[in-house]
């Protein structure tokens, strides 16, 4: 391999991997963008049907949309009460649960208390605060992650309106390139 390949082979490979730190330091952001893709791929050939048919892109994308939109609405009619009633009787649970651990760690200290050296009391505590540190840090997560869910919800609706553009002007877009 001459100096020249070599050098344009390292160019191309540095340039590859700085491209792929780019798009993945910016992956958040262009999430709705690649979801708007996707979804444009997926309606590109219905769109192409009800073009073949005389309807105009804007009423098939329209029309499409309708569709998606009953079936989500659908979802969201019949998931939504499912999902709050199993909720509702966790949350009635909950004491129930919570009283359960707490007599059974009550039972574990009064038994430690009695049958286990110092040294193991005192391993059996550090495992008791390391399990409540684990509890705290995942009802941290948990709502770090319901945070995360609205910031994604925000990009799940913009990307329907982005995919009706790149599918409106598809051929635009297709004689430009």
């Amino acid at each position: 391999m001459s100096r020249m390949m070599y050098i344009r082979w390292t160019a191309i490979g540095l340039l590859a991997v700085l491209l792929f730190i780019l798009l993945w330091m910016a992956r958040e952001g262009l999430y709705p963008f690649m979801l708007a893709v996707l979804l444009s791929y997926f309606l590109s050939p219905a769109v192409t049907w009800f073009e073949k048919r005389n309807v105009s892109r804007t009423i098939s994308l329209i029309l499409l949309y309708l569709f998606g939109g009953l079936i989500v609405c659908a979802f969201l009619w019949k998931g939504i009460p499912i999902f709050l009633r199993e909720m509702e009787s966790f949350i009635q649970s909950l004491p129930q649960i919570s009283a359960q651990a707490e007599s059974v760690v009550l039972s574990l200290e009064r038994y430690q208390a009695e049958k286990f050296p110092p040294i193991v009391k005192h391993i059996i505590e550090q495992n008791i605060n390391e399990a409540e540190a684990i509890i705290e840090r995942s009802l941290g997560a948990l709502v770090h992650r319901i945070i995360g869910l609205m910031e994604y919800t925000i990009g799940v609706a913009v990307s329907p309106i982005i995919a009706f553009y790149i599918l409106h002007d598809w051929q635009a877009i297709r004689k430009s390139l």
